[in-house]
């Protein structure tokens, strides 16, 4: 499975990596002997009470990804996906449906490096799911346009909803992101828009 990232929201508005204790745990006011199974489980509880919840974001590696059309290239560091003008260029993957996650919409976020020229960047996914002993369904047609500056190298964000209703833990979903650079809605003529990175944001069970 890909790796994910975690961020723990708390009551008070802020947030801690997965790694971080709550102090809660460890400032119990006495010595390590003398705990007793009553101040753990008390500090557990409040430990508990301020997790409101816990984002998790399963990333996609490039290496995951087939392309349809277009071509890879390396800028510096990064590896981009190129999509042109006047084509219909997409990338498609398969991830299964973490077993923690808690049931609500999953969201496919995505990162654009621009190109050239300031308009529109238009976007689609269609997301199909593979239930155990079912056919694949189609759950998601979506398109949406994306603001680009025009300046290169510069990162524009944007993403598409999965309806949790539509998906069960251990599902497998697939996934194909692109550019329709043929379609009157994508205004970015004449220049290559560069995908980023792609990966799906998701509330896990506390």
């Amino acid at each position: 499975m890909a790796p994910y990232t975690q961020t723990n929201t708390f009551s008070n508005g802020t947030t801690a990596d997965g790694g971080q204790v709550n102090t809660e745990i460890v400032n119990l006011g006495t010595s390590v002997n003398n705990i007793t199974n009553a101040q753990i489980d008390s500090a557990a509880a409040i430990s508990r009470s301020k997790l409101a919840t816990i984002t998790r974001r399963l990333i996609i590696p490039h290496s995951g990804w087939r392309e349809s059309t277009g071509t890879w290239t390396v800028s510096g560091q990064n590896v981009l996906y190129v999509m042109a003008d006047s084509v219909q260029s997409y990338i498609t993957t398969a991830v299964c449906m973490p077993s923690d996650w808690g049931g609500g919409d999953i969201t496919v976020s995505f990162r654009l490096s621009d190109g050239t020229v300031a308009g529109n960047c238009f976007m689609t996914l269609l997301a199909d799911v593979w239930k155990t002993g079912e056919a694949s369904t189609n759950i998601v047609n979506a398109t949406t346009a994306v603001a680009m500056l025009g300046t290169n190298n510069t990162q524009r964000a944007g993403s598409f909803t999965i309806t949790g209703s539509d998906v069960e833990a251990l599902d497998i979903i697939g996934l194909r992101v692109g550019r329709l650079g043929d379609n009157a809605s994508d205004t970015c003529n004449g220049t290559n828009i560069y995908l980023v990175s792609v990966w799906l944001e998701y509330t896990a069970n506390t």
